[in-house]
C-alpha cells in the first residue's frame, strides 16, 4: 500500500466516520491495522506517512517495511517521529524490517530508534531478517567485529519495549559466535522472559554460539 492508497483510505474514513460517528463506528479511530508500502521509501515519504497519513490509522498493529530499501537515516527518522508521535505508535505490535540491507550502520540506527521509546508500550514482534548486520567471515573468522550487535542487544536487554517481546527474528544475517554470545546474554534478561519465537536460522553461530543461546534461554525462561 502506497501513500496515495493511504490518502484515499483516510479520506474515505473521514467521510464514513463523520456519517457514522453517532453509531460508534468511526473508521478514523478503528481504521487500517496493517501497512506495507510497495515501493522504495524516501525520508520525505516516511515523514509524510507518519505525520500526515498513518496517524489517522489509530488501530495500526502491523508496520511492515520489508524490502523497502530503508537507509540508516530513514530508520533514525522513523524512530524520532515514532517518539514524537508516541500515542499513535503505542498500537504497533509488529515491526518488520526484513530484507533492507541495514548492515552495521543500520543496526546501530535501529538500536537508537528503539532506544528513543516510540515503540515502547506495545511492540511484541521485531523482525530483522536478511539485513546483513553480522560480520561472519566465511574465510575462517567468527564475527569478532560485531559490536553493533552488542549495542542492539543491550537496548533490548534494557527494556526498549515495556511490553516484552514474544517474537524476535535475526535470521539470515551472517551472525557469528560473538553475536550469539550477545544474543544469549539478552535472552537471559527479564524483558525477554516472555519470548515464544526466536528465529536465528541461516547464521553461522557454531557450537559455542548455539550453547550461548541455549544457556540464555534457560536462564531467562523464554520459549
Amino acid at each position: 500500500m502506497w501513500p496515495g492508497d493511504v490518502a484515499r483510505l483516510t479520506s474515505a474514513a473521514r467521510g464514513l466516520g463523520a456519517a457514522q460517528d453517532e453509531s460508534g463506528t468511526n473508521l478514523i479511530l478503528n481504521g487500517l491495522s496493517f501497512f506495507r508500502p510497495s515501493k522504495k521509501l524516501t525520508v520525505v515519504v516516511v515523514e509524510d506517512l507518519i505525520t500526515r497519513r498513518l496517524p489517522f490509522c489509530k488501530a495500526l498493529r502491523v508496520l511492515d517495511l520489508s524490502s523497502a530499501e530503508l537507509t540508516p537515516h530513514i530508520i533514525l527518522t522513523l524512530g524520532r517521529l515514532a517518539a514524537e508521535k508516541g500515542k499513535f505508535f503505542q498500537t504497533v505490535r509488529s515491526l518488520n524490517l526484513f530484507d533492507n540491507k541495514l548492515r552495521n550502520e543500520g543496526c546501530l540506527a535501529l538500536a537508537q530508534a528503539l532506544e528513543q521509546g516510540g515503540f515502547r508500550s506495545g511492540l511484541q514482534g521485531l523482525y530483522v531478517r536478511a539485513n546483513q548486520i553480522g560480520s561472519y567471515d566465511y574465510g575462517g573468522g567468527d564475527g569478532e567485529g560485531e559490536d553493533h550487535i552488542a549495542v542492539l542487544c543491550e537496548v533490548l536487554k534494557c527494556g526498549a519495549c515495556s511490553a516484552p517481546l514474544t517474537s524476535l527474528s535475526l535470521a539470515q544475517n551472517d551472525l557469528g559466535t560473538m553475536a550469539a554470545s550477545h544474543i544469549g546474554s539478552t535472552l537471559a534478561s527479564l524483558p525477554l522472559k516472555r519470548l515464544r519465537k526466536l528465529d536465528l536460522h541461516l547464521n553461522q553461530l557454531g557450537d559455542c554460539g548455539a550453547t550461548s543461546v541455549a544457556e540464555g534461554l534457560a536462564a531467562g525462561g523464554g520459549m
